[in-house]
């Protein structure tokens, strides 16, 4: 099993932070290697949604939204089709005017191991970017 750790403050309420990571429209815009997103409805506990990848290869994945609480935490739980899982955990934290963003992404490729360096390269890469791209938009703003 390998993780990685999410630990960032950004200038935007935590409500539009929220918005962003539940608004599954918003994913391929905001998130390299998302190519698109499958969801019927909006996003909350229990529901199950789909994105087509390429993290790793390409690849549709489905994710459980197991941990929904509004503006302060979201979970997702992801059964890799070969083996293996990906589970998602991120917490917000209103201060001031500007959100904390604590959370953890772990994972593990079953059989197929050799793949986890690269998939984790690539996930720090998007989480960064979406990251970069959301300070952007609240510069232009």
């Amino acid at each position: 099993m390998r993780s990685i750790k999410i630990n960032e403050d950004i200038n935007l309420s935590t409500s539009k932070v929220w918005q962003l990571f539940t608004e599954l429209k918003n994913y391929p815009k905001y998130f390299k290697y998302v190519n698109k997103v499958f969801y019927k409805g909006e996003m909350k506990l229990g529901s199950n949604w789909y994105d087509f990848a390429t993290f790793v290869a390409p690849v549709i994945v489905k994710h459980k939204t197991i941990v929904f609480e509004a503006e302060k935490s979201l979970g997702f739980d992801i059964s890799l089709p070969l083996g293996g899982y990906v589970k998602e955990r991120i917490n917000f934290q209103s201060l001031d005017n500007k959100t904390k963003l604590k959370g953890s992404l772990e994972f593990d490729f079953s059989v197929f191991k050799f793949l986890e360096p690269l998939f984790e390269k690539r996930m720090k890469e998007s989480i960064s970017g979406a990251l970069e791209k959301l300070q952007e938009e609240i510069k232009k703003n």
